[in-house]
């Protein structure tokens, strides 16, 4: 499977289930962010959070 058929194939979810994301998998896809560009090379950053009470992984730092 190559990027355009991951691209063509992803899908919207609209419900979540409350197992939590393992944390390899979580690291795994803040690295991959980490090296995705951004937006006028303003380079946001990120910071995990592991949360159960909190709706995302991520707290973004200004």
């Amino acid at each position: 499977m190559d990027v355009y058929d991951i691209i063509r194939g992803r899908r919207s979810v609209r419900q979540y289930t409350a197992d939590r994301v393992p944390k390899a998998l979580a690291m795994k896809v803040l690295e991959a962010a980490a090296w995705a560009p951004s937006g006028r090379n303003q380079q946001p950053s990120a910071v995990p959070r592991r949360d159960p009470g909190l709706s995302s992984i991520v707290v973004w730092v200004e």
